[in-house]
């Protein structure tokens, strides 16, 4: 059992650092694309993630909900901030 432990907004950062350096080979044309991706991450504001145990899990989940957000896709069927799963 791996043992319960919270991702920090430092890693999370260093994640970020590692995403804009892995931008840089890309093609000029696709760096903005990159780039965007890790603004989106640098921008996390700390708050808890404390039900991921992986900060590239966490990381991902961050970017994608940036995404949602950013071009105000709203998810069919997807379920508000108050509701539960039966």
């Amino acid at each position: 059992m791996i043992p319960y432990r919270m991702i920090t907004a430092a890693e999370i950062r260093k994640i970020a650092g590692r995403w804009r350096r892995a931008t840089r080979p890309l093609k000029i044309h696709d760096q903005k694309y990159g780039n965007q991706l890790a603004d989106l991450l640098a921008a996390y504001d700390g708050g808890d993630m404390a039900w991921f145990d992986d900060p590239l899990e966490a990381a991902l989940f961050i970017v994608l909900t940036g995404l949602i957000k950013e071009q105000g896709l709203e998810v069919p069927g997807a379920r508000g901030p108050r509701e539960e799963t039966s």
